[in-house]
């Protein structure tokens, strides 16, 4: 499961959850949102005698036994929906540290068999003269060691790909 929708996912019930709080909480006779004449607010019962301003505050009223079935229908059903997009999600997951395994060993392969033809001399790999004392060229070793770099990439990846798998 992506973050975007884990965030949404855990928004939801949250949202449920403030929605199930509010319609079930207890419902006073009367609250006030009352203004002290320092400028807080407050909420109460009864207004504070020295309020600058107070008003009624309507509150909804308690829900029925239906609202509150629909309600406990909707978690369920967002819990189910986590679940269930949880494991997919895992599957999907397990899915591409597979893919990405055997991608990493495809190109391990390709590499060291590009270091074992790499390592076959060429015409022109050799300096020196025609009758002994040649030398490998520096080319053939730039050659070498770019092809046992790409050997020790391909080996990192693979590690890397079997440690994301686990």
């Amino acid at each position: 499961m992506n973050r975007t929708s884990l965030r949404a996912l855990v928004l939801a019930r949250a949202s449920v959850a403030a929605a199930i709080l509010l319609v079930t909480g207890v419902v006073c006779a009367q609250v006030y949102r009352s203004v002290l004449p320092d400028g807080r607010v407050v909420y109460s019962d009864r207004p504070p005698p020295n309020a600058a301003k107070t008003d009624e505050v309507d509150l909804p009223s308690p829900p029925t036994p239906e609202q509150r079935q629909e309600a406990a229908a909707v978690e369920a059903a967002i819990e189910q929906a986590s679940q269930t997009s949880e494991g997919a999600g895992r599957e999907a997951a397990a899915e591409a540290a597979d893919a990405e395994v055997r991608a990493a060993e495809k190109e391990l392969a390709a590499a060291r068999k590009r270091l074992d033809e790499g390592r076959v001399e060429r015409e022109g790999d050799r300096i020196g003269k025609v009758g002994g004392g040649a030398r490998l060229s520096d080319a053939y070793w730039q050659r070498i060691g770019s092809l046992e770099r790409d050997v020790k990439n391909a080996e990192e990846r693979l590690k890397a790909a079997r440690q994301a798998k686990r």
